[in-house]
């Protein structure tokens, strides 16, 4: 009789065992989690969508400017570096690389005088009080944004970023 019962509890035993190690790698296979080998046969596979890359950018530092504000007394300006994250254009097929010439004087960009003409006229419509605002400055790169997307759409504007920023009362 001790034998009998010794020999059912260890069929038991076993059978609980390799139940829970099958149970287990049934559900390793379906959550992925296994290899891959043993996981090729049952586990169905999600396509890959390949994300196209992002558009390709440069940056297009300007000189500061110094903006009277649109504040009573005409007392208030404000000092002002921006950069630009500009969209490149997109090369034509067959056409050569530009060579770069060497720099004779400093030739006038008609573009980025255009943008710089366009920050003087947004920053001078604006308030010291607007622009030291919670969300002042945000609110000012939203309308230099589309203020130079409207007035010069040959610059496609990405991204706006001052690197001085000093408004004085």
């Amino acid at each position: 009789m001790p034998f009998l019962s010794l020999a059912l509890a260890a069929v038991i035993t076993a059978v609980l065992t390799l139940s829970l190690a099958g149970g287990g790698v049934y559900w390793l296979a379906h959550t992925g989690r296994l290899g891959s080998a043993l996981a090729a046969d049952k586990a169905p596979k999600a396509a890959v969508v390949e994300a196209p890359p992002p558009p390709k950018t440069h940056s297009v530092a300007f000189e500061p400017l110094l903006v009277n504000l649109a504040d009573e007394g005409g007392t208030a300006y404000l000092r002002l570096s921006l950069s630009l994250r500009v969209l490149d254009d997109e090369p034509v097929k067959g056409a050569k690389a530009k060579e770069e010439k060497p720099d004779k004087g400093k030739p006038v960009n008609e573009s980025e005088a255009a943008v710089r003409d366009v920050a003087l006229d947004v920053i001078g419509r604006t308030t010291a009080q607007q622009l030291l605002e919670v969300d002042g400055k945000e609110k000012l790169k939203q309308q230099l944004i589309a203020a130079i997307t409207k007035r010069v759409p040959e610059v496609k504007v990405k991204d706006i970023f001052f690197t001085e920023f000093l408004v004085q009362q």
